[in-house]
């Protein structure tokens, strides 16, 4: 009999819950690459405002929403749109006072996270149409920034210079059962295979490889899920290693243009 399991395994903590298969992107897959893929921003920064405001947009009256602004410490991709080190996006809810009767309160969109002041962050932002409701954010202010659409929204939370992305692979090739394993990476591996993947997608997929290896040795290893899955120190410091030699690498000379004759 299949089994739907789905595992969130963090360095030195194991949550094991059974989500919507919703959420898995398809075998084989690491979460980083796709997220930096359908981003436009990406960037590794601090918590620094969070300002409500209440808007009309669209059809929408007396929104609540807040508007988030993060000091940059690494760019991975794109430009800050808020100065050379601020960015700035909104997102919907966010605490209000009501317009008639003058009552405070506090509203949040279901998925969408809440950010606090002093947390660090990798963001994701988008401000192009990829999805049909990204209509919405043609009408937003700060470039119409939102936040990409992926399992956690576009915001991973940075530990102690560790952040979790996840990987998913088919329990079955002939089923549509998905296990989603959380992988704790260094900080600074995550930024390197990040920016590399924008310089060379093959070559980064191939360091990929190495992460869907150890996660289907574990899941096999270990049945029962009950595993802390992080990145050995080894592996780590290999795949930092030939990351950066993808940075490092020069693109080929251009060949002269002319006859072939």
């Amino acid at each position: 009999m299949k089994r739907l399991v789905t595992t969130a395994i963090l360095f030195g903590l194991c949550i094991s819950n059974v989500y919507s298969t919703s959420i898995a992107h398809g075998p084989g897959h690491l979460e980083l690459s796709s997220s930096i893929r359908n981003s436009t921003l990406v960037v590794v920064g601090r918590v620094a405002e969070l300002e409500y405001v209440t808007r009309n947009i669209m059809f929408a009256r007396d929104m609540a929403t807040t508007d988030i602004t993060v000091d940059v410490e690494k760019i991975i991709k794109g430009k800050p749109n808020a100065g050379k080190s601020r960015v700035k996006f909104m997102i919907e809810g966010g605490k209000y006072t009501h317009p008639v009767t003058g009552k405070k309160g506090e509203s949040y969109i279901e998925g969408t996270p809440k950010f606090n002041v002093g947390e660090r962050i990798m963001l994701f932002l988008n401000n192009k149409i990829s999805h049909p409701t990204d209509i919405y954010y043609e009408n937003v202010p700060h470039g119409g920034y939102h936040l990409t659409h992926s399992i956690h929204y576009g915001k991973r939370i940075i530990s102690d210079d560790r952040v979790v992305f996840f990987y998913t692979i088919h329990e079955d090739p002939l089923s549509n059962n998905y296990i989603v394993v959380g992988v704790d990476f260094p900080l600074d591996l995550a930024i390197t295979m990040g920016k590399a993947f924008l310089k060379d997608k093959p070559a980064s997929l191939e360091l990929e490889k190495h992460i869907e290896i150890l996660v289907e040795k574990r899941y096999v290893d270990a049945r029962n899920f009950n595993v802390k899955l992080g990145i050995p120190k080894l592996l780590a410091k290999q795949l930092l290693n030939e990351a950066q030699k993808i940075l490092d690498k020069e693109p080929p000379d251009e060949l002269p243009k002319g006859d072939d004759k």
